[in-house]
């Protein structure tokens, strides 16, 4: 199953690095340096030479450079025998490709590009649709490029941080198109899926639960609950750990709480299944950008309740409907939630444990979803 597991994943942003890809133009940590080409001419007759040269984004000259025309290597002083439009770009390690310049030989007369998107202002997670056109008519086979950001083919983008986002199209035979500038905001955050940590609020994309299982020695090891013994009692509890999380600013808020049983009980007994008396609160964990930032044990809570509307059906995969709410006395957390969890995961916990944290396991890729019998 390759559903994404939110748990584990902010257990994993401190170390992990953010990609590029085609479809989401996200940047990568490893930045690569703007190149622009320049030619002596764009407009000759046919025999013509024109030079070409290339700069950086500071507009200091780049050497070095590899020319192509309509992704032919070229000398840097070229001669376009014959009539047509022709696109050059230039091309060198470390650097971005440079956008294309259209070179009209013989007196002909390209048309221009034109770039529409079906909004100019959107949210984060909007899908933004763009539309080429030259002279009215559609266009096909062009690219787009994401300045700062790399190129990608197709007509949709899928913004994945807040910012200012300029584009504009290309394509061989056409002259670019005018650049456009999209801005992306936050996601709205609803009334009713949201926390506060730290003075700032979030809006909330998930909630989960897990329990914490033994460590699992292969794949198929059968998860059982892991038991902590209350050392004032004697009594015996299982841990479960319900996560909210806004994935755009990779932080969340982790409310770990308890749930005693009896002696010989072998199975999972989960919150929502067991009587109100047998369920305690253990400590509240804040994570900011892949860190912890904030913990607190049940003494800090102010207010706290949580109400199981349906617990998660594992044979049908069905999400379960959950109101949560949390504050802490200091004010540092507010947390209310209602909609629905991802359904119940297992996090591992190495065998002799006794003190309760929460736990990050790194053996379960993709997900660790329980299989309850």
């Amino acid at each position: 199953m390759k559903k994404l597991l939110f748990y584990f994943s902010l257990a994993l942003l401190t170390i992990s690095v953010v990609g590029c890809s085609k479809d989401d133009n996200t940047p990568s940590d490893f930045v690569l340096k703007d190149l622009f080409v320049e030619a002596s001419d764009i407009a000759v007759d046919e025999g013509g030479l024109v030079t070409f040269k290339a700069y950086d984004g500071d507009r200091k000259e780049v050497s070095g450079v590899d020319f192509y025309v309509d992704n032919v290597k070229a000398t840097q002083e070229y001669k376009f025998e014959k009539r047509g439009v022709y696109n050059i770009i230039a091309k060198k390690a470390g650097y971005k490709n440079s956008a294309a310049l259209a070179i009209l030989v013989g007196g002909t007369i390209a048309e221009k590009l034109t770039l529409e998107a079906d909004s100019y202002d959107v949210r984060i997670g909007d899908k933004v649709m763009f539309t080429v056109t030259a002279d009215g008519r559609a266009v096909s086979n062009y690219y787009i490029e994401n300045k700062g950001y790399g190129l990608f083919s197709g007509n949709s983008w899928n913004p994945s941080e807040v910012g200012t986002y300029t584009f504009y199209a290309f394509k061989e035979g056409f002259f670019n198109s005018e650049v456009i500038t999209i801005k992306v905001s936050p996601k709205e955050i609803k009334e009713n899926q949201y926390f506060v940590l730290k003075d700032k609020k979030y809006g909330i994309d998930a909630t989960q639960l897990s329990v914490q299982i033994h460590e699992l020695k292969d794949e198929n090891d059968e998860a059982r609950p892991y038991m902590y013994t209350d050392e004032k009692t004697g009594k015996k509890y299982q841990v479960y750990e319900l996560l909210v999380m806004n994935t755009d600013d990779r932080s969340g808020i982790i409310y770990l709480m308890g749930v005693y049983v009896s002696t010989n009980e072998t199975g999972f007994v989960f919150p929502e299944q067991a009587e109100k008396a047998n369920v305690f609160p253990i400590s509240v964990i804040g994570m900011v950008q892949g860190k912890e930032e904030l913990k607190a044990d049940a003494n800090a809570l102010d207010k706290m309740s949580i109400e199981w509307l349906g617990a998660y059906d594992s044979n049908k995969e069905e999400q379960g409907p959950i109101n949560y709410y949390l504050s802490l006395k200091d004010k540092s957390v507010d947390l209310k939630y209602e909609g629905t969890y991802e359904g119940i995961y297992g996090s591992e916990v190495k065998e002799k444990t006794t003190k309760v944290s929460k736990v990050f396991s790194y053996k379960v890729k993709g997900s660790s979803k329980l299989r309850l019998k």
